[in-house]
């Protein structure tokens, strides 16, 4: 995206779901972690990349289109209204 402000409104979304963005990467991780330790099953296999991509929409639903979404939108200047 080569909007001007998109990394600025990008940083205040992740600032104000900060929670979100810390969480969901390490919930990744752990499931990575969860595959490495246990034995290999292909149920526990479907599993983990399910849960994985459930974690990655999340994160981009949460962080990532808002702040799209922000960059995008219209704004009524202060001296039109």
């Amino acid at each position: 995206m080569r909007a001007a402000s998109f990394q600025r409104i990008f940083r205040r979304v992740v600032e104000e779901r900060w929670f979100v963005s810390a969480v969901m990467p390490l919930g990744v991780i752990g499931v990575g972690i969860f595959l490495i330790r246990t034995q290999s099953r292909i149920e526990r296999m479907v599993l983990a990349v399910a849960a994985a991509m459930v974690f990655i929409t999340v994160t981009a639903n949460v962080v990532v289109v808002p702040a799209i979404a922000n960059t995008l939108s219209l704004r009524i200047s202060p001296t039109m209204r």
